[in-house]
């Protein structure tokens, strides 16, 4: 009888440590793991989303210098809305890759594709500006679900994904809107829609995952 009681203690002792260790953090669940996973840095996935677009493009200087060009009207780049939060790590991506060093060792193409095809580069330099930004919204998309499908998110992490872009697209429309109501001019007056955030989101939409799951 004595035996049976030690042993009922012992494993009610065991019990109770294991618990004691979950609460305080020494053994976390799964699901506590991924509850308290830092979010992402949403800034810096998109600007390196967009430089290793820019490199797998392999647009030229002449394309980015003409995407990145500055509106004589407004004093602003021409197709990023100004402090638009998706806009402003793209650009900063565009920009670095502007800036990337030539090699005088490597014979042939210094970048990594193959280019973009003629069709697309007269459709972002030399249409008129709904043509050159739905391509430049396009690119984006294509952009940014490639570095999604890269990092395997689960279903979560792809709501929260989905969740942070809506948030910075109302942002981005509402500053855009601001523009026009005070008067600038430009391109932003022409703008129906920021295409770095139409982009950003195009990836999360119904339609476009089931056009991905249809191409393979």
């Amino acid at each position: 009888m004595l035996k049976s009681v030690l042993a009922v203690a012992a494993c009610l002792a065991a019990l109770s440590f294991a618990v004691a260790r979950s609460v305080e953090g020494g053994e976390r669940r799964p699901e506590q793991a991924a509850a308290s996973a830092p979010a992402p840095d949403y800034d810096r996935e998109l600007f390196f989303a967009v430089l290793e677009g820019l490199y797998s493009d392999a647009l030229s200087n002449e394309t980015v210098d003409a995407l990145t060009a500055t509106d004589p009207e407004h004093g602003y780049p021409a197709n990023f809305v100004w402090a638009c939060p998706v806009c402003m790590p793209a650009y900063r991506a565009f920009l670095t890759y502007r800036a990337r060093p030539h090699f005088d060792w490597i014979k042939g193409d210094q970048d990594f594709g193959p280019g973009l095809d003629e069709l697309t580069l007269a459709r972002l330099t030399q249409g008129a500006i709904e043509t050159r930004q739905q391509e430049l919204m396009k690119l984006v998309e294509r952009w940014l679900a490639r570095r999604l499908a890269a990092q395997r998110l689960t279903p979560d992490e792809r709501a929260a994904w989905k969740l942070e872009m809506e948030i910075r697209r109302k942002k981005g429309m509402a500053l855009l809107e601001s523009y026009k109501s005070n008067g600038l001019k430009g391109s932003y007056a022409r703008m129906k829609a920021c295409p770095f955030c139409d982009g950003a989101n195009n990836p999360f939409r119904p339609e476009f995952l089931d056009e991905r799951r249809d191409k393979r």
